[in-house]
């Protein structure tokens, strides 16, 4: 990869050459556009490379003569390929994640102290009956079921306290009145 870089000036009909070739009509178009309407060039494609697919990254910027010509043009190209790999690997990660989430019938939340807001996935916010994503913690201590609040509190704050874990079961009341039981953790 490096090796063919190194070696100077290229031929720009070489340089497309290493363009995936599905990849490289879309960059000639938007390599070309960038020309026309001079603006910076940015393309995400593949190269083939004797060692193999390479994701890359590439941008230019074009010189402009006097004429309003394109002159020169000089850009980077970044290796994006483990990036991309990483990338992958999270979604298939991810979804597997979901996949057991949802099998256990779990929602995973997130409280920030900062705004004071706690974020639901799809599962949580299923079980307690939300359309938002997010919704302020006041709002939600709201639905906890009047008898069982005090209980819950010492049990979180004592979590809180000694910065550890905790483990309880309440019940919720949803909006249309139905009753829920909530494990939590």
């Amino acid at each position: 990869y490096d090796h063919f870089w190194s070696h100077g000036p290229h031929n720009l009909n070489d340089v497309f050459a290493l363009i995936h070739p599905q990849d490289r009509e879309r960059h000639r178009t938007q390599w070309n556009r960038s020309i026309r309407e001079k603006l910076p060039f940015e393309s995400v494609h593949r190269l083939v490379l004797p060692d193999g697919i390479h994701w890359v990254r590439a941008k230019a910027e074009f010189i402009v003569g006097a004429d309003g010509r394109q002159v020169r043009a000089f850009g980077v190209t970044h290796d994006i390929t483990e990036e991309r790999r990483v990338q992958a690997a999270l979604k298939i990660s991810e979804r597997q994640r979901q996949f057991a989430l949802d099998a256990a019938r779990l929602g995973t939340w997130h409280y920030l102290s900062a705004t004071g807001n706690v974020t639901m996935d799809r599962r949580a916010r299923l079980l307690w009956d939300l359309d938002e994503s997010e919704i302020p913690l006041s709002e939600l201590l709201e639905r906890v079921h009047p008898d069982d609040r005090a209980a819950r509190d010492r049990v979180i704050g004592r979590a809180i306290q000694t910065q550890g874990s905790y483990e309880t079961e309440y019940r919720i009341v949803l909006p249309d009145g139905t009753v829920r039981w909530i494990g939590g953790r």
